[in-house]
């Protein structure tokens, strides 16, 4: 099992991490090439488009965490 390394990312750091790493990989194409995924795809996510999926996340060393849920208000029956 893998152990989380760092605070959790929000879908804003990790459209900056994929750009960055396009950046660093020669462009949006060259990076897709590389990691077989639509070019299109990946210009998506960056432009808030889509949301990254496995391929992405896995090429970049993320993974999605569950969703966790929290509670906002106290539920009418709670006062019986």
């Amino acid at each position: 099992m893998l152990r989380r390394r760092g605070p959790p990312l929000s879908t804003t750091d990790v459209r900056a991490r994929l750009r960055d790493d396009c950046v660093r990989r020669g462009g949006q194409r060259a990076w897709a090439r590389v990691h077989d995924v639509a070019d299109t795809y990946v210009s998506g996510v960056i432009a808030g488009r889509q949301e990254p999926g496995p391929k992405i996340l896995r090429a970049l060393g993320l993974a999605r965490d569950p969703a966790t849920y929290s509670e906002l208000w106290e539920p009418p029956y709670a006062e019986e």
